[in-house]
């Protein structure tokens, strides 16, 4: 996505809205994977679904830029329109990521321009894929109901920004899940001719196996595919997924990830993605060392 950044005109008045910015995960990887006419239909299809979002919560399309956009709401439609670009994309084959904002801007020949443009900018660029990352500032004024879906993230330095931001994250979900008993696997529909990897996750008694496409959710809320119980884990702690042609764990937490596996160094992840390799274990929040920790049991396969 091409820079929304800004300057103001001090000659134009300013006034208070909450802003937009969406793009497109990885979309030079999808040009170069699937050619540029597959892979403009479908930036193009993810476009105009998220400037329906938009549209849905009141409003305007500012301009769009390459494999992302720029939108300005009256009142807190920004973070409204975040959770139905999410939903909305939830049945295509490309990630979004969204950042929103509240704050004064300038309005000139239908742009506009200003210190929250550049914020906003700033926050798309850090979210995860499927993620929208909200500002304190817009957080403290959405309805409590959908304050209730963010939870909190580390303070984050942006360039610009003389002090750290502070951000709220809601996660948006791609997996189809299908759990039969005490084993769940999510899986895709893929040739036959192609070799399926797969990896198992096992945690108090119970096996879930991600077969090809997918992803497995971890965490404290009970809507998560594996449920932890303990004080140091996120709502919403990481996920393990495919990307081809490996398995990866993201963590999305407060308190970060240990990853130890059986042969090699402990690695400590604060909301940043690595390959997993072989076997080993997962420690949500707490330390390895802790006398109250718990993991979860992978094996790549």
């Amino acid at each position: 996505m091409e820079n929304p950044e800004s300057s103001p005109d001090p000659s134009h008045p300013s006034r208070p809205c909450s802003l937009l910015v969406a793009d497109i995960v990885s979309s030079t990887a999808l040009y170069e994977r699937l050619g540029d006419k597959r892979a403009r239909a479908m930036v193009a299809s993810g476009l105009e679904l998220m400037s329906l979002a938009v549209r849905l919560a009141g409003g305007r399309v500012v301009k769009t830029m390459g494999d992302g956009l720029l939108a300005c709401f009256e009142g807190v439609g920004a973070a409204k329109a975040g959770l139905g670009m999410l939903e909305r994309i939830y049945d295509e084959p490309v990630d979004i990521r969204v950042g929103v904002h509240v704050g004064d801007v300038i309005e000139v020949d239908g742009d506009i321009f200003g210190d929250a443009v550049n914020t906003v900018a700033r926050i798309a660029s850090i979210a995860r894929a499927n993620e929208i990352l909200i500002s304190r500032p817009l957080w403290e004024q959405i309805p409590a109901e959908l304050q209730e879906l963010a939870r909190p993230v580390p303070h984050v330095s942006v360039k610009g920004k003389r002090e750290p931001l502070e951000l709220y994250s809601v996660l948006g979900h791609g997996s189809a899940e299908v759990e039969t008993g005490m084993t769940m696997m999510v899986t895709a529909e893929r040739p036959s001719s192609v070799r399926t990897r797969t990896i198992r996750l096992a945690h108090l008694g119970r096996m879930l196996e991600l077969a090809g496409e997918g992803a497995v959710k971890i965490g404290r809320s009970l809507e998560c595919d594996i449920p932890i119980a303990h004080h140091e884990a996120s709502r919403l702690h990481a996920r393990v997924f495919y990307r081809r042609p490996d398995f990866l764990i993201e963590d999305t937490s407060t308190n970060g990830t240990y990853l130890v596996p059986d042969n090699g160094r402990p690695v400590h992840l604060s909301r940043r993605e690595t390959v997993l390799l072989g076997k080993g274990r997962l420690y949500p929040g707490a330390n390895p060392g802790s006398d109250d920790a718990v993991w979860i049991e992978f094996e790549v396969g």
